[in-house]
């Protein structure tokens, strides 16, 4: 049925109350989906239109749906889009986010290329949210342990940039996690496609390199061939240009 319902028409300043109550519908939707990337595009334009309105232009009355945005788009799976709008809030909602700076923190963890610990610091700020136990105990628990799941997976894609070939007794240390765990979360991420990686378990070693095949490395020795003779071709060229002066 939501389907029916024209966004475009939701836009207009006239139908502001109807907008958020669409939204907030939807959010029970979200919720039974356990659609966390929803859950936030939904807080997103209820905060919009809250921020938007003449009268309400208090961080008491737009910041609850902001923090709750923060809260799901940090608990939702990485993507183009996900990663997008992470990066976009912080630069157009930053005036919004400077007067909540827990949550504008805990933004700024995920876009920074460091590991992040667990807990983190504010962690107990973004799970005292009441968006995140409004529909029962069970749900807030999935929350909970998916939120655990991203800071994982995020810290093994920062690893993943700073590593080609590292033992995996070393990237667990690195990370705080037993063998087991990281081994299931790297494994999960190779299959949803999220990351390269191959795991030799006799020799304990994860690489995160994709192996080259002999013409490929042909070219690349070829090309730094090509920019190091044009290197000496210019430091000569530039040579006989001060010895002629």
């Amino acid at each position: 049925m939501s389907q029916k319902i024209s966004k475009k028409v939701l836009e207009e300043a006239k139908f502001a109350q109807l907008k958020i109550r669409y939204h907030r519908l939807m959010l029970e939707y979200y919720r039974h989906e356990k659609n966390c990337f929803e859950l936030a595009k939904a807080y997103h334009q209820i905060y919009k239109t809250q921020k938007g309105s003449e009268e309400n232009t208090t961080v008491e009355v737009w910041g609850e749906s902001l923090k709750s945005f923060v809260y799901f788009l940090i608990l939702s799976k990485h993507s183009n889009e996900q990663q997008d709008l992470l990066h976009r809030s912080l630069t157009t909602e930053k005036e919004s986010l400077l007067q909540i700076p827990e949550f504008h923190a805990c933004l700024n963890l995920f876009t920074t290329n460091e590991i992040i610990p667990f807990p983190f610091l504010n962690q107990g700020t973004l799970e005292d949210l009441p968006a995140r136990t409004e529909n029962g105990e069970e749900l807030a628990a999935h929350f909970a342990t998916t939120l655990h799941q991203r800071v994982v997976q995020y810290n093994i894609r920062v690893a993943a940039s700073c590593y080609t070939r590292v033992t995996g007794t070393r990237l667990a240390q690195l990370l705080s996690l037993e063998g087991g765990v990281l081994e299931r979360e790297l494994s999960a991420m190779v299959s949803d496609g999220d990351l390269y990686a191959r795991i030799n378990r006799p020799s304990d070693i994860v690489c995160f390199e994709k192996s080259k095949s002999h013409e490929e490395r042909l070219s690349e020795v070829g090309s730094d061939l090509d920019k190091l003779l044009s290197l000496c071709n210019d430091t000569t060229h530039l040579i006989a240009k001060e010895m002629a002066r």
